[in-house]
């Protein structure tokens, strides 16, 4: 589902909580508890993501990776980071074998200080971003969606 409006928090509220109301008196949404395991993803609208926390507690987001990818090359483009770093690190972050496709923990972690140590090396001004903006977003994707796919495809749960 796309939602594109306002971008006002009371407006994606509104939205969610009809949604909401609906979904807690559907009686098989009820019967399978299908708010307690939902799963949302959006790009980094605060706004939306506020009101989907607000309107569904227990459901867990993601973030969009392209979204995420975008905005990595869009930052490094405005601080004239030059075109063959930007394109080595969209390719650590998101490429094959990379950061947002981490199978597990340590190969999340090696990955995060292979980028890290590239950009400190050509882009030291990138760091702080990757580290606040963009590397949690990828971890917590890899948390919520990657690593229990692996398991219960490997039959771990």
């Amino acid at each position: 589902m796309f939602l594109h409006g306002d971008g006002s928090f009371v407006t994606y509220l509104a939205f969610f909580m009809s949604l909401r109301g609906i979904l807690d008196v559907d009686v098989h949404a009820t019967e399978v508890k299908a708010l307690d395991g939902m799963i949302t993803g959006s790009d980094e609208e605060a706004a939306l993501v506020k009101a989907v926390r607000v309107a569904f507690p227990n459901s867990r987001q993601l973030y969009c990776v392209l979204h995420c990818q975008d905005n990595v090359r869009d930052y490094m483009t405005k601080t004239g980071i030059p075109q063959k770093v930007r394109e080595e690190i969209i390719r650590m972050l998101f490429g094959t074998n990379s950061l947002a496709l981490s199978p597990d923990e340590a190969t999340f972690e090696d990955a995060r200080a292979g980028v890290m140590q590239y950009a400190r090396q050509y882009c030291a001004g990138i760091e702080e971003y990757l580290a606040t903006r963009i590397i949690p977003k990828l971890l917590k994707n890899c948390f919520e969606l990657v690593l229990p796919f692996l398991c219960v495809n490997n039959g771990i749960i």
